[in-house]
């Protein structure tokens, strides 16, 4: 069983929210799962790229600036503008350091991690070394200094085939790669040598993507969704394996805030940890579809007490896409359906009509 515990006692805070982040997908996300009853509006904190999700969807203001260490000072400024208690939103990886960066102020944040915690979790080697230490499965993984130089039949004799080579650190320019054979990885080597990139070798485990989404307060899961991606909707399960396994990860770095992890059920019915991710992510709306919101639940525990949100989403499914939502919509229309404060949140930011 789940121990909801509070260990985020935050002041009361007010109606506005400055979402903080590099990444505009993610930031759409977060907008259309905002509270509109307690977050009537909303200011963007990030660079140049937020700019037209800032004229679109009726942002209040956008404080243009790169989420670097030097720019924390504009950041505190402007946000020491708004009226106090404003909740701040950390959406991504950038997001949340930027957001750990900025300390104590009269705005209230959403729990977050040293930067340090997060860049740990994300880099691979040290995260699949984590997993061994946590006796967690997850693939065997090779550093690769320099993989133009790797040997790929030795790796083939070390990992087995096909070999998957994962592009490390933030925000990768390049993605997984899946290699069969010497001259594929010749091919794809010198297609990729002019860009500059490091990747880890990986066993390879055939079987289905899963992950768990949650939010977390001082190394404690405090919400969380294990889910399915298929085709057109997301499917949410209830497994103990991966719950176990995220909640040691987060208890032994004693993790803060929104984070992601990637699963894999094998074909052989194990299941691999495949990847951690600070903050929050693209299929974030699915679970507020299925009725279970975590930006509130964190606006709730920003205020000093319990969320009325459900502890866990175990079963049902959503629309995966914007353009599924709206067909969700119509059939359930044309039915009589009645659909949540929420749900229709989510159907009227996707018929642009939030802005």
């Amino acid at each position: 069983m789940l121990k909801l515990e509070n260990p985020l006692a935050f002041e009361p805070v007010s109606s506005v929210c400055a979402l903080v982040g590099n990444d505009p997908g993610l930031v759409e996300g977060a907008i259309a799962s905002l509270p509109v009853e307690s977050l009537k509006e909303f200011i963007l904190v990030g660079p140049q790229p937020l700019a037209p999700t800032a004229r679109r969807r009726n942002c209040k203001k956008h404080l243009v600036i790169e989420l670097t260490p030097e720019n924390v000072g504009s950041a505190r400024e402007c946000l020491g503008g708004m009226p106090n208690g404003c909740f701040v939103l950390p959406v991504d990886d950038c997001g949340s350091d930027f957001v750990s960066a900025l300390g104590e102020g009269s705005w209230i944040a959403a729990p977050v991690s040293p930067a340090e915690v997060s860049r740990r979790l994300q880099d691979k080697l040290n995260f699949f070394s984590l997993c061994r230490d946590l006796s967690i499965p997850a693939p065997s993984t090779v550093a690769l200094p320099d993989f133009k130089s790797a040997d790929f039949d030795e790796l083939g004799r070390r990992l087995g085939l096909p070999v998957v080579f994962r592009p490390e650190g933030r925000n990768p320019p390049l993605r997984l790669a899946i290699i069969h054979t010497p001259s594929e990885f010749k091919r794809w080597a010198g297609g990729i040598a002019s860009r500059r990139a490091r990747f880890v070798a990986q066993s390879y485990a055939p079987g289905q993507d899963a992950g768990i989404s949650a939010l977390a307060g001082k190394g404690a899961i405090l919400r969380y969704a294990i889910r399915f991606p298929e085709q057109r909707r997301i499917r949410f399960v209830r497994d103990d394996r991966i719950l176990d396994y995220a909640k040691r990860i987060v208890a032994e770095t004693g993790y803060s805030g929104f984070f992601a992890i990637d699963f894999r059920f094998r074909v052989n019915g194990g299941v691999q940890a495949l990847g951690f991710k600070p903050g929050t992510w693209a299929t974030m709306n699915a679970s507020t579809w299925r009725g279970l919101n975590f930006i509130r639940a964190a606006f709730e525990i920003a205020h000093g007490g319990a969320s009325n949100e459900p502890a866990l989403l175990s079963d049902g499914a959503a629309p995966r896409t914007g353009l599924e939502v709206l067909k969700t919509a119509l059939r359930g229309s044309l039915q009589g359906e009645r659909f949540s404060v929420d749900q229709k949140r989510i159907i009227r930011h996707y018929l642009w009509l939030d802005r």
